[in-house]
């Protein structure tokens, strides 16, 4: 089963998730919103890839930058899904956030170790699930696919390049992506 299928109404993700990864099972979030790096030279904003509102992720005021956008949109009572592309997987800071029955997706950091705050998550009957595309059914990906297939009419999607390397250089791209630190794709070219 998909993550993000089902009654959302308030999404937070990465500024491209909100519209790249809607719920294949139907429409997007009623209010997706995303977080972004402030100075992202030369990539369009979170606005501009289907967020309604876009904050900081790198500041420690993270939780209250979402909860001031909250409060301004009307919906005090807390988001549906938070869906961390990022790595990070701050559980803690994401589940006051959460309204009662809301989800943190898991799907990235493999390496990462969660502390999950027990009574926080049963006192809002919260979840937390783990995502892999890797596990989809041929049925989930078909859906998917219909979805994909609907943003592309509607646009190309932008990707943010943090370098282009040759091919006879594809070891240093490994060992960048090793080290960690790469903010964007790296485009190894013949």
């Amino acid at each position: 089963m998909w993550p993000g299928c089902g009654r959302e109404r308030q999404c937070w993700s990465a500024a491209g998730q909100a519209r790249w990864a809607p719920p294949p099972c139907g429409s997007p979030p009623r209010r997706a919103r995303g977080w972004s790096r402030r100075r992202r030279r030369a990539t369009p904003s979170g606005r501009a890839l289907g967020a309604h509102a876009v904050v900081d992720h790198t500041g420690p005021d993270l939780p209250a930058q979402v909860r001031a956008v909250l409060a301004r949109d009307g919906a005090s009572d807390g988001v549906d899904v938070w869906w961390d592309t990022s790595g990070r997987q701050d559980v803690a800071a994401a589940v006051p956030l959460l309204r009662r029955g809301g989800r943190v997706i898991l799907s990235a950091g493999l390496h990462t170790t969660v502390s999950l705050p027990g009574g926080a998550l049963y006192a809002r009957d919260a979840s937390v699930r783990g995502f892999a595309i890797s596990n989809a059914t041929t049925a989930d990906l078909a859906t998917a696919a219909v979805a994909v297939n609907r943003l592309l009419a509607a646009g190309p999607p932008t990707a943010r390049v943090a370098a282009t390397i040759p091919l006879a250089d594809a070891a240093r791209a490994h060992r960048l992506l090793e080290a960690g630190g790469v903010r964007g794709r790296l485009v190894v070219v013949p």
